[in-house]
């Protein structure tokens, strides 16, 4: 999915002068040389990604963040063109410094959400993905993004069995080859009462 990813305030400007051969990427290139703090590599970085030339804008966007580490609209530069060159866990590292300067940021969290699916993990990428949904509820791409996010989760795992809970004590088996303990001797039956006692033995005669 292709992202349209804006860069406000910065995006290269027309040159509608006519008979003006010089192309963007060459003027912005003259303009670098001349002062290599300039601000002028983010349109320069722009010019590159829109020319498929993704490995040069990366090298300017990276050349160029450690003067203006704090311009996000090259780190955005950055992390498209990182995801051009199947790079996300690139983009993934840059993405997330941004998130601490603008943990809203469409494109942010937008660009966040592709790379995560490119990489593989369709769990922090609905996370991302639902973040921005709450945020822009009537984004096109967000939605769409998403959609695909929890496609590629599919359904929910299988539920976790309940613990069961111990029951009520019960008298442990025997061990095998234990001896079982003897029975108790019954006591003597009583006599009953007013039995005749028995007669006694006559003596024998001499």
């Amino acid at each position: 999915m292709e992202l349209r990813v804006r860069y406000p305030d910065m995006t290269p400007p027309q040159d509608d002068a006519p008979g003006n051969p010089s192309e963007p990427v060459e003027r912005y290139q003259a303009e670098l040389r001349a002062d290599p703090r300039s601000l002028v590599f983010v349109p320069l970085a722009i010019a590159l990604f829109e020319a498929d030339r993704y490995q040069e804008a990366v090298d300017v966007c990276r050349r160029g963040l450690a003067a203006h580490p704090d311009a996000v609209e090259a780190r955005l530069v950055l992390a498209r063109a990182c995801l051009k060159l199947k790079r996300p866990a690139d983009a993934i590292v840059e993405l997330t410094k941004l998130l601490k300067q603008d943990p809203n940021g469409r494109e942010t969290l937008l660009l966040l959400g592709a790379a995560l699916l490119e990489r593989g993990d369709a769990n922090r990428a609905q996370q991302a993905l639902q973040r921005a949904s709450s945020i822009y509820p009537d984004d096109a791409e967000v939605t769409a993004l998403l959609t695909t996010a929890r496609e590629r989760l599919g359904p929910a795992g299988p539920p976790v069995a309940p613990v069961q809970k111990p029951g009520p004590a019960s008298a442990q088996p025997p061990a095998p080859g234990a001896a079982k303990p003897a029975a108790a001797a019954a006591p003597p039956a009583a006599k009953p009462a007013g039995a005749a006692a028995p007669p006694a033995a006559k003596p024998t005669a001499a």
